[in-house]
């Protein structure tokens, strides 16, 4: 007997129906019957196909697998749905597109589905409720963001990456130390005007005390100081 939403997919030419109302044949595709697809809920060897599902607020957010499963010509999520209270949100997907999907929706119960060419159907109905991170503007207020100038620059004894910093502040000099050392040789940071959090707590490491935080952006290759394209004085507050 079908359900309502019941995936069924054809094993000879692929066709997919999603039964959308209950009669009293059967499906019946090239020939043969329809194979009626089972949600699987727990995952199989190495495979990372359970929808992992986030709230925050009313947004909610999805990836198919821990890690994101695989979007290859051969091997790929074809779509994920979202059902809330009965009613069914879906984003088709291809390959080389990123197995995710975003959504914003009011108070109901949750459960998500993903459809994998290869291996099937996948449901999860477990949700992370994640804290909202934005901050107000008072909050924004706190942070201290100072323009500093390197004017010396040496490795840190006993780490790959780190870089002992001193920085000149307005009229102070600070020490500062940065993860930053596979990026940058020292001297190619002498003289550069910088971004820093002037009023992080200090900290220490590796004996010795860091009096601020670098700014810097990072990908999966390479990292980039946040640098000052214009001469301006050093400890002016960014606002």
């Amino acid at each position: 007997m079908n359900q309502i939403k019941q995936i069924c997919k054809c094993n000879i030419c692929g066709n997919v129906v999603e039964v959308l109302h209950i009669g009293t044949g059967e499906l019946i595709c090239c020939g043969q019957p329809m194979e009626k697809m089972v949600e699987k809920i727990q995952e199989e060897g190495f495979e990372k196909h359970l929808p992992i599902i986030e709230k925050r607020g009313n947004v909610v957010k999805i990836k198919v697998g821990e890690v994101l499963h695989p979007m290859e010509d051969a091997h790929f999520i074809e779509w994920i749905e979202v059902i809330v209270d009965g009613v069914s949100y879906r984003k088709m997907l291809k390959s080389g597109q990123s197995p995710e999907m975003q959504i914003e929706i009011g108070e109901g119960d949750i459960s998500v589905r993903s459809f994998c060419n290869v291996h099937g159907l996948w449901k999860s109905a477990k949700v992370s409720e994640v804290e909202d991170k934005k901050i107000n503007f008072a909050q924004f207020e706190k942070i201290d963001l100072r323009i500093a100038k390197i004017i010396d620059a040496v490795a840190l004894d006993g780490s790959d990456k780190l870089l002992k910093l001193n920085v000149e502040v307005g009229d102070e000099t600070r020490q500062i130390l940065a993860g930053i050392g596979k990026f940058y040789k020292p001297e190619e940071l002498i003289g550069k005007s910088i971004v820093i959090v002037a009023n992080l707590e200090p900290r220490m490491l590796l004996g010795q005390e860091s009096q601020g935080m670098v700014l810097a952006a990072r990908d999966e290759q390479n990292l980039s100081v946040l640098v000052v394209d214009k001469s301006i004085t050093s400890g002016i507050k960014i606002s």
